[in-house]
């Protein structure tokens, strides 16, 4: 699996991750996306957001420690905005927020929504515009949404639009 950058300068780079790679080096071992980059641009690479392995997608990443810093605190600070799009199995509204508190489970690398009051649970809000729809003998309803991410949580997307009765389609683990 390779990847292609999108962008690079002196302090960033934007790649392009294919869905199946992980986003940087995990437990199996498998090419991941920041080691690739790292092997195109000879040298170490700050991985600033992150895609689930099933996902593909953009992925910024800072050139030099200075730049992690500071792109670090603009995400952290909200100034980088996350849009994705997704399918979804089922009929879903044609816009909505979705806020709820999502508990992560380290040990089997899962995620649940949970009762506010939880202390380890993390609040998680989205924002989504249904902007396509089909019917499909195979798979049944199948709506195509557009989802601003407000907070960024441990597979908060899959996790919520589950929750709901709308998991994404082809997601094993929460469909």
């Amino acid at each position: 699996m390779e990847i292609k950058v999108i962008f690079e300068n002196d302090n960033i780079a934007v790649i392009e991750k294919p869905n199946g790679m992980p986003s940087q080096p995990d437990r199996t071992g498998d090419f991941d996306a920041k080691t690739a980059l790292e092997k195109i641009t000879g040298s170490e690479c700050f991985i600033i957001n992150r895609l689930d392995r099933p996902v593909g997608g953009a992925v910024l990443f800072a050139k030099n420690q200075k730049s992690a810093a500071e792109l670090t605190k603009i995400l952290n600070d909200g100034k980088i905005e996350k849009t994705y799009t997704a399918v979804v199995c089922g009929k879903a509204e044609e816009s909505g927020i979705m806020e709820d508190f999502v508990l992560k489970n380290a040990r089997t690398n899962t995620s649940v929504i949970s009762d506010k009051n939880n202390k380890n649970a993390k609040k998680a809000l989205l924002e989504y515009k249904k902007t396509g729809e089909v019917v499909s003998d195979e798979y049944g309803i199948l709506s195509l949404v557009k989802i601003h991410l407000i907070t960024g949580r441990h597979h908060q997307i899959r996790v919520q639009f589950s929750s709901r009765g709308l998991p994404l389609w082809g997601d094993t683990k929460y469909n």
